[in-house]
């Protein structure tokens, strides 16, 4: 059973990786013959098509790519997420600028959505800080819309510690944070039954 079971997962592995092989090749070749349609019928519902099936990852770097060369309007939702490509950006200094880019960028033929990502695109650094802060705020403010009570502090460092921090963490970081005067009188009981072994000086 164990060897059968090894050997459809190693097939399932395989079958995806082909099928992404297949994608890549599939969307490099793509990612070219869209620019010179586009321009040439001005016809930008196949290239959100094209969007609607691709995987979310993919489907961000051809957000990035086509919305370099092609001279349409991105639509957004209120929140000022991508939505579709919309009409054909007004003015023909700039849609002649941008077919311009077009061929100049077409006259090489290694060039493709995966080359001009690995030249243009970026990946930017999260800040972890803001979610971790907001988070904790909302628990203890609890919501009003939904009657959800508020947790107490040593709920939320239950949940802390169910994590790979720990209590010794905490101590150890005590130190080095300056506590508001005032704070700290309330103290969580969940430290109630940790001890702490005084050391001889």
């Amino acid at each position: 059973m164990t060897h059968r079971l090894h050997n459809m997962v190693y097939a399932t592995i395989d079958t995806i990786d082909a099928a992404e092989k297949v994608t890549k090749t599939a969307l490099a070749s793509l990612s070219r013959d869209m620019l010179v349609y586009v321009t040439e019928s001005h016809d930008i519902d196949y290239v959100n098509k094209l969007l609607s099936v691709l995987t979310p990852m993919n489907e961000k770097a051809a957000i990035i790519y086509f919305g370099n060369f092609l001279p349409f309007t991105k639509e957004k939702d209120t929140d000022g997420n991508f939505l579709r490509f919309g009409k054909m950006l007004k003015g023909d200094k700039k849609v002649a600028k941008k077919v311009d880019a077009i061929r100049a960028w077409l006259e090489e033929e290694e060039n493709t959505i995966w080359t001009w990502v690995k030249d243009n695109v970026t990946l930017e650094q999260r800040d972890l800080h803001k979610p971790i802060v907001s988070a904790i705020t909302k628990a203890l403010k609890g919501d009003e819309k939904t009657g959800t009570p508020p947790l107490t502090v040593e709920e939320i460092l239950r949940d802390v510690f169910s994590t790979d921090i720990s209590v010794d963490d905490v101590l150890n970081m005590a130190s080095t944070v300056e506590v508001p005067e005032g704070d700290g009188e309330d103290f969580p009981a969940i430290f109630e039954d940790y001890k702490v072994e005084e050391v001889a000086a």
